[in-house]
């Protein structure tokens, strides 16, 4: 089963915990302050480019007490193992690097088309800006970013949207852009095949920007190799582009997120078969009835359970559930023990593969999000 990652600009969970955050200002950490080497970021950019503007929208609220801002490793205790400082980060995104399934994690800041890949050992590297060819006018946003990069790093090459438009391959070593694609409508989300050879777009189904999208894969020459009308929906206002995290299941099956409509109830995935066009529906879960109580006991009483974001522990039989309320506290619920624990304020991201989790800490007037699908 899968979960649908929340994205923040389309609404937290809600609770009784706190109201909605109000913006306030707060200066990023400069530097870095962990155990692993890394180079300072550049300075985030105004996000007055061409073809991007940014709404206001909610986002992880932080701790008043805490300037940290970055991305923290913090153990099952709630030890901070190491932290990477990282100024104006909006966008976090798994992003799978060769045949083993190695996952990182790239980190985008507002209105910059480099993003850095942070890997779990603590390297973190940086590609040459593409050198783009053919580009087109761009489509509007209300994220921040004017290119989209696919969740799939294999050979140096990487699918990139840019515009919310136009479909390049990039070679992150020459930075060499090859232009494959100019889709006719906004580019809502990307994702790559397992094996990198095709990319897989959604695209608003009408001519305005409206919820539903079109499932569009193309092959490296650009060529499309499979349509699907109207495969996901986001429920959200006309106009407003935001991001629909989308990935690669199998090889042959892609899972889209689906919310707003009747039938999909609290929202969750669509599984579109690209071999026979069949769609199948899998809801979101909820957080199972004794941990929501184990949780309530701790933070207190939660209006609306089923918007709840919160990440198992991977493996079949989970013991750690990570959950995060609308105040942003992060607590860690032990099934067996009956056990929670508050970690710390901020964004849950991911469990790392030694059990550990990363939880993203940045400014809350910048609109911020995780595009990514979490497997159960």
């Amino acid at each position: 089963m899968l979960l649908l990652v929340s994205i923040a600009a389309l609404g937290g969970c809600s609770s009784e915990q706190a109201g909605s955050p109000k913006p306030s200002s707060s200066s990023a950490a400069p530097g870095f302050t962990g155990t692993v080497p890394t180079s300072t970021p550049e300075p985030a950019v105004s996000p007055s480019a061409p073809g991007v503007s940014v709404a206001p929208a909610a986002a992880a609220v932080p701790d008043p007490a805490d300037s940290f801002r970055g991305v923290r490793l913090v153990s099952k205790q709630g030890e901070v193992i190491r932290e990477w400082a990282s100024a104006a980060i909006n966008l976090f995104q798994p992003v799978r690097t060769g045949l083993n399934e190695q996952q990182l994690l790239l980190i985008y800041h507002i209105g910059s088309e480099q993003p850095e890949l942070l890997a779990e050992d603590g390297s973190i590297t940086s590609w040459p800006a593409p050198q783009w060819s053919g580009e087109e006018p761009p489509y509007g946003n209300d994220y921040g970013n004017d290119v989209l990069y696919a969740d799939r790093l294999l050979n140096d090459e990487i699918f990139a949207v840019k515009g919310n438009r136009t479909l390049y391959l990039v070679n992150i070593t020459t930075g060499e852009a090859k232009k494959l694609y100019s889709a006719e409508r906004p580019v809502y989300g990307l994702t790559a095949s397992p094996d990198n050879s095709q990319a897989a777009l959604l695209v608003a189904s009408e001519p305005y920007i409206g919820p539903d999208a079109d499932l569009i894969v193309l092959n490296r020459k650009g060529e499309e190799v499979f349509t699907k009308p109207r495969a996901s929906v986001q429920s959200h206002s006309d106009g407003f582009l935001f991001i629909y995290p989308m990935a690669w299941k199998d090889p042959g099956i892609l899972t889209v997120p689906v919310s707003g409509y009747e039938q999909y109830g609290n929202g969750g995935v669509n599984l579109v078969h690209t071999d026979t066009g069949v769609t199948e529906f899998l809801e979101k879960p909820s957080l199972p009835a004794d941990l929501l109580l184990l949780f309530e006991e701790s933070a207190g009483k939660v209006k609306f359970p089923e918007e709840l974001h919160f990440l198992p522990e991977p493996g079949d039989q989970p013991v750690y559930y990570a959950v995060q309320g609308m105040n942003s506290d992060i607590w860690l619920l032990n099934q067996k023990t009956r056990q929670a624990v508050k970690l710390e304020r901020g964004r849950l991201l991911k469990w790392t593969s030694d059990g550990n989790l990363l939880i993203g800490k940045t400014s809350r007037e910048l609109l911020e999000a995780y595009i990514g699908t979490d497997s159960l």
